[in-house]
């Protein structure tokens, strides 16, 4: 209630051009959170406030299984049943571009990073490392997206850091989930081994995943139309709104795919032909119901974060400085590069004509992109998913690796999230990439 309260407040400072317009709504929630945190009787747990002696461990398990399941479902679902279809086909390939070999760019220089350093922050498992870098990959540019969204964005900047998220989301965590499968046994394997084997499981994964969510999807709208939910509003939203979960668990829990990619492609297949048979009305009802659900959802996981920052102790915040660097090298690593592939892409296939110097990406929007990469709650949720393995090298690396994490996303979201509305106040410096510059 207190965070829902604050962010109505600075809605409406931000509405007025007040100063407090530069802090992002979920920096609040972090610290609304953190100061629950610190107020609890019991160390800072929440669960131990409420149930009685609960671990630390056994609380991460509760937080993670709170997330996955009545979360991110729903937060994944609104991402892809809102996103414009006709933007996201026409920048499709530059989003993919940076969505997998961004991905793999960062994951690999943060995980050699992190191996280079080992001597400081005491992570020197090659698998650990990677396993952590591949999670930390994870962009989820929430606060950056809104603050777009009040500043009237570039439309091209905004598909791209949108949908970029949205698949780097999905290429992450398969990624993670192979490297961190306890039935996996690398140690006694190649490196060609160990490559082959990563890559094919990756590639089963992500489109099984994407495969299993078009055909719920498409299973979603055959219901909706042949039971007539669309004339009854109420019923079609609800119906819409609880297969979010259904989906999920259905993927995880009877296909062993990825619950969170299958929900995403679901949603961005269903949400096409529901246009067409949803009357004006329930679309809109339904379209904003589901944002509601993943605004709340997105505070809930911000306040878990601020929650759980009251565990970060000495050795995560070293590690999660050192890692603080590393993603921003990785960032940068990745997205220079390929934003001049694929601005060469788009000169060849243009062959000079306007159209094509329109999309490409200059070096402020380049910029925008750079700093655009957040972490968030996909990252937290990837860590308390860590399996016991972690562990068998140097006991408590996974309490380290959840305590950076949390820092990390902090850090993020009060640095770079609250910086995205300043950075408009420039002058000159960032036009052609808000409105309100070029104007």
């Amino acid at each position: 209630m207190l965070a829902l309260l604050v962010g109505n407040f600075l809605h409406v400072c931000q509405a007025r051009g007040g100063v407090v317009s530069i802090i992002s709504e979920s920096s609040v929630i972090i610290l609304v959170g953190f100061l629950l945190g610190v107020i609890l009787p019991t160390d800072g747990s929440i669960l131990c406030w409420a149930m009685g002696n609960v671990d630390v461990n056994t609380e991460g398990l509760v937080m993670a299984s709170i997330l996955n399941l009545f979360l991110l479902p729903v937060i994944i679902f609104e991402a892809g049943w809102s996103m414009t279809h006709r933007d996201f086909i026409n920048q499709l390939l530059t989003i993919l571009t940076f969505a997998v070999f961004g991905t793999l760019i960062s994951m690999l220089v943060v995980g050699l990073l992190i191996m280079q350093t080992c001597s400081i922050h005491g992570v020197c498992s090659a698998r650990t490392a990677f396993t952590y870098a591949a999670l930390i990959s994870a962009v989820d540019p929430v606060a950056t997206l809104a603050t777009y969204a009040h500043l009237q964005v570039d439309p091209l900047l905004n598909i791209i850091v949108f949908g970029e998220s949205v698949v780097n989301d999905a290429v992450a965590i398969v990624l993670f989930r192979v490297l961190n499968s306890e039935t996996e046994n690398f140690s006694d394997m190649s490196l060609n081994a160990v490559s082959l084997r990563i890559g094919s499981q990756t590639l089963l994964l992500l489109f099984g995943s994407v495969g299993l969510g078009i055909a719920l999807g498409f299973l979603l709208m055959l219901t909706t139309r042949y039971c007539r939910l669309a004339d009854h509003t109420s019923s079609c939203v609800l119906f819409v709104f609880v297969s979010s979960f259904f989906i999920y668990c259905f993927a995880e829990r009877v296909c062993s795919m990825s619950g969170i990619i299958t929900v995403l492609f679901a949603s961005m297949f269903a949400s096409g032909f529901a246009k067409q048979q949803f009357s004006k009305e329930a679309s809109m009802f339904c379209a904003f119901a589901l944002k509601q659900a993943a605004t709340l959802s997105d505070m809930v996981v911000f306040l878990f974060v601020g929650i759980t920052a009251v565990y970060c102790d000495r050795r995560g915040l070293v590690f999660g400085s050192l890692v603080i660097a590393f993603c921003l090298l990785g960032r940068a690593a990745a997205v220079v590069p390929l934003a001049l592939f694929t601005n060469g892409c788009k000169a060849v296939m243009s062959r000079g004509e306007s159209w094509g110097k329109s999309l490409r990406l200059n070096w402020k929007k380049i910029f925008m992109m750079w700093h655009a990469g957040l972490r968030g709650g996909i990252a937290l949720v990837l860590t308390l998913e860590l399996e016991k393995w972690v562990d068998e090298d140097a006991p408590g690396t996974r309490d380290t690796l959840r305590n950076a994490t949390i820092f990390i996303i902090v850090f993020f979201l009060l640095f770079f999230g609250s910086r995205t509305a300043f950075s408009n106040k420039i002058p000159g410096w960032l036009c052609g990439c808000f409105y309100t510059q070029c104007d």
